[in-house]
């Protein structure tokens, strides 16, 4: 169920309505985390395409902003509540900053210098956004597509989603084509509100028991 908790814009209700939702137990751990030491990047995880030959940034900014679109996870943040993080799930205007330093004797090197700057920047996780993308042109037919996420929403897994929808788009816009991709049945607040309900009450007792009988003999070592 999704609960309703920010207000509407008059022109745009439904754009700028943001629900909230429960977070995974992967997430509560990673949002833990988060506020022991915040603003670390020990969960960051950034990445680049190297794209060679002719390169359309207008159909490759509309095939990222089609995933932001399609992924609710990207347009996520985190609050608290009662001592426990909530998803919240709201619009969020996507643009492709383009970093131009194919004039420069050391473009590559720029290029390099860029790319390890934004792996070291942090992510808010309260205020987003979580999901960050920068194109650099090394020379006309050399860039550098920049993507930093946070690990708390995106994964090994989601990466080769990512990179097979965003080549699904970019060929059928460079074409004049629609999207080929299907709309979504399902999100990963989903996920997250399914495996609430699944781990609670006597389930959740089940487990947790099983896990302190398991662990009751662990004794921690000494590395000395």
């Amino acid at each position: 169920m999704r609960l309703e908790v920010a207000e509407q814009n008059s022109a745009q209700p439904e754009a700028a309505a943001k629900f909230a939702f429960p977070t995974t137990f992967a997430q509560q751990r990673l949002w833990f985390f988060e506020q022991l030491q915040p603003g670390g990047t020990s969960y960051l995880v950034s990445w680049f395409l190297r794209i060679e030959g002719a390169l359309d940034v207008s159909a490759l900014e509309s095939s990222l902003r089609d995933i932001v679109a399609r992924h609710e996870v990207f347009r996520t943040t985190f609050t608290c509540k009662d001592g426990l993080p909530l998803e919240i799930i709201g619009p969020w205007s996507f643009s492709l900053p383009l970093l131009d330093v194919s004039q420069q004797e050391d473009a590559w090197e720029k290029a390099t210098a860029r790319a390890c700057e934004e792996a070291s920047k942090p992510i808010d996780l309260e205020r987003g956004p979580l999901f960050r993308a920068q194109l650099i042109r090394v020379h006309r037919n050399l860039h550098l597509l920049l993507l930093t996420t946070h690990h708390i929403v995106f994964d090994g897994w989601s990466r080769r989603i990512l990179i097979q929808e965003l080549s699904a788009l970019y060929r059928a816009y460079c074409a004049g084509q629609p999207s080929p991709l299907p709309a979504r049945k399902l999100q990963y607040a989903d996920y997250a509100v399914w495996q609430r309900k699944q781990l609670q009450g006597a389930n959740l007792e089940r487990q947790l028991s099983f896990w302190k009988t398991k662990l009751a003999a662990c004794r921690p070592r000494s590395i000395c």
